[in-house]
């Protein structure tokens, strides 16, 4: 029931107390370049209330909802004017509750928070999708970064400007020399063939009356990068592409400066950037501005490449950032003289280096988890098979190389790659390393901390920590199983931590994302891969893992992550936008349960007993396991062939 607001006079006899916290839009606690134009509002309410009884918010673009009597204080629906792309508005909020004695008493009002759509049709977008022009591709893992710029002049700063961008691969923005934001590893990762997510940033202290420069870095990222066990690359494409547009907004003169042919591209000083691999560079590539500016004029032009403007969409998931900072709790030196850096803490994310070697000299960063019988970083336990060759292994990466230029300040960072360690060993570095020169940095989605634990036993306190932090390493996107061999959103891996994880940490926007992928990977006959994000079925890249997809436990975490989420937030939302894909897999797995038998049961006995419908006992399934030879523990059938298909199988041991 909704009544108009009691007036200033009576508001002002009520008790008073603290205000509201803890605002959110969308699970969001930055809703920037959200494209949904009814965002769920909610928050908690004041410190020591126990029951609210009314709330009323109002905001800035002239929505008020006078009193409404009602506990409701999450997800409750905008229902201002009509929104639309770019439009903002903050909103505050303000609550009633009524103490055991009757008497009521109301909160202040919160602060505001901001609120901003995003570009919602293609038609808001004048950007092409442009990339560097490469005849020939290099090999994966060697792949250099580009840059692609462009220079344009305003007659005065503008009151206020966007920049919205996104890109096939990793980029990074800088205007007149500045780094656009602190997002890390943007676009992020998703399952690009359905959704490509587009962030919006607030530049306007940037931008400067007379001459800009807005410059972009491309590299590989998860777009065509190597990826996971296999190291499968090109998973998406075989060219990086950026999609960028600036907005200048003064009064209601509006310029934009998008992405086209007229951007110019050229080598940047990274020499290869792999997720797996590492990143290397060399700084004896920068020149001066001045001689750049002098490169620029004659430098190549860009390439428009095909790219769609329907995939694009605004961010469910907070970005992805470097979420704390680790000095060294020791530095050694090995026989051969690698300098041996301890962090104390396995994470997962880059080093910071701030001491490089003389001009021209290159420094080697190996990073891992363990050290080996003389003190240095091994890598032995992260090298995975080589399943198309048995009995080889492949490279394990995380290697990151850098080569001084030896130009005063010189850092170095590689935001375009991503480790998971403990020790990073330092080769070929003379001088001694001291704490203050490297430091590790930790890189993750920016979750919010709920839940905590401690109890009076160390032991239990040990396991809890050690738990969150296996949890912080795997939370950089998407939710994976390991942040250095493999870094994929393994489905099985989440449905069974997803409920300590909402314990632990608001993840309702992370799992929304990912739920998003599972749903896009989803085949047509309800199998659920059992790797998200994937290219999908009739990806090549991707058909080795393909035979494994639609096994239980992993493909059952369509139905239990948004179910877990659900108790946890009471959002039933996340139920209605996966509720068909939940229940096509589970279709999946009666039908095939109804329809296969295992080839064991049906020459034990050709006529199948009544209970064996209910039997799901052929395709395959983890819990057969695989020895090296590529066959199962669990019963003498050769593994199943690479193929992207789905036949039904007939390995493993039948159920009784």
């Amino acid at each position: 029931m909704t009544s108009t607001s009691p007036d200033a006079a009576v508001e002002e006899t009520l008790m008073v107390a603290s205000a509201p916290t803890r605002l959110r839009a969308e699970h969001l606690r930055e809703p920037m370049g959200i494209t949904t134009t009814r965002p769920r509002l909610s928050w908690s309410p004041p410190a020591g209330v126990i029951a609210q009884s009314a709330y009323r918010i109002t905001a800035s673009n002239g929505w008020d909802t006078g009193r409404v009597e009602s506990p409701q204080h999450n997800l409750v629906p905008y229902s201002g004017p009509a929104l639309g792309s770019r439009s903002r508005f903050e909103w505050r909020v303000r609550t009633w509750s009524t103490d055991a004695d009757g008497s009521e008493t109301a909160s202040a009002w919160s602060e505001p928070m901001p609120v901003e759509l995003g570009l919602l049709h293609a038609s808001d977008w004048t950007g092409q999708w442009i990339g560097p022009d490469e005849p020939r591709v290099p090999a994966p893992g060697g792949r250099p970064g580009y840059a692609l710029k462009k220079t344009f002049t305003v007659g005065a700063a503008p009151e206020s400007a966007r920049a919205y961008a996104t890109a096939h691969g990793i980029y990074e923005l800088f205007l007149n020399g500045e780094r656009v934001g602190d997002q890390q590893l943007t676009p992020g990762s998703t399952s690009y063939n359905t959704t490509l997510q587009v962030q919006t940033y607030d530049i306007t202290a940037l931008l400067r009356a007379g001459t800009n420069t807005i410059r972009a870095v491309l590299t590989d990222g998860w777009y065509r990068g190597t990826f996971g066990y296999t190291r499968d690359a090109d998973m998406y494409g075989t060219h990086t592409a950026l999609l960028a547009q600036l907005e200048l907004q003064s009064g209601d003169s509006r310029t934009v400066i998008g992405t086209d042919e007229s951007w110019l591209v050229a080598r940047t000083e990274i020499l290869s950037a792999d997720l797996m691999g590492g990143q290397r560079v060399d700084f004896r590539l920068l020149i001066s501005e001045a001689a750049r500016e002098s490169k620029a004029l004659t430098g190549s032009t860009a390439v428009v490449r095909p790219g769609s403007y329907q995939t694009l969409t605004g961010p469910l998931a907070p970005p992805t950032r470097i979420v704390e900072e680790l000095t060294p709790v020791g530095v050694s030196r090995t026989a051969k003289g690698h300098q041996v850096v301890d962090f104390g803490q396995n994470i997962h994310g880059w080093v910071r280096l701030s001491r490089l070697g003389a001009a021209g000299e290159t420094v080697t960063l190996v990073y891992g988890e363990a050290l080996d019988a003389a003190g240095d970083v091994t890598q032995d336990h992260l090298r995975p098979h080589d399943f198309r060759h048995p009995g080889r292994f492949l490279s394990a990466g995380q290697v990151d190389e850098v080569t001084a230029s030896g130009a005063a300040g010189e850092v170095f960072e590689p935001r375009h790659t991503t480790h998971g360690f403990q020790y990073v060993s330092v080769r070929g570095l003379t001088a001694d390393l001291a704490p203050e020169d490297i430091t590790a940095c930790l890189v993750q989605t920016d979750l919010e901390p709920l839940g905590t634990f401690m109890c009076s036993d160390k032991r239990l306190n040990k396991l809890h920590e050690i738990v969150r932090w296996s949890f912080r390493d795997n939370a950089c996107e998407v939710p994976t199983d390991c942040p250095q061999r493999e870094k994929a959103g393994w489905t099985g891996d989440w449905q069974l931590f997803v409920p300590t994880a909402a314990y632990l940490y608001d993840v309702t926007g992370f799992s929304r994302k990912w739920l998003n992928d599972v749903r896009a990977d989803q085949w047509e006959n309800g199998v659920i891969a059992n790797i998200s994000p994937s290219p999908g079925p009739d990806t090549t890249a991707a058909d080795f893992m393909a035979f494994v997809n639609g096994s239980a436990g992993w493909g059952d975490a369509i139905v239990m992550v948004p179910w877990e989420l659900y108790l946890a937030t009471g959002d039933p939302g996340i139920l209605a936008e996966n509720w068909d894909a939940m229940r096509r897999w589970l279709d999946f797995v009666r039908t095939t349960a109804e329809s296969s038998r295992h080839q064991d049961r049906a020459a034990a006995n050709p006529t199948p007993v009544p209970h064996e419908e209910y039997l799901w006992d052929t395709g395959f399934h983890w819990a057969n396991g695989w020895n090296r030879t590529g066959r199962s523990r669990t019963c003498s059938a050769p593994a199943p062939p690479i193929t992207a298909s789905w036949p039904p199988r007939t390995t493993g041991t039948p159920l009784p």
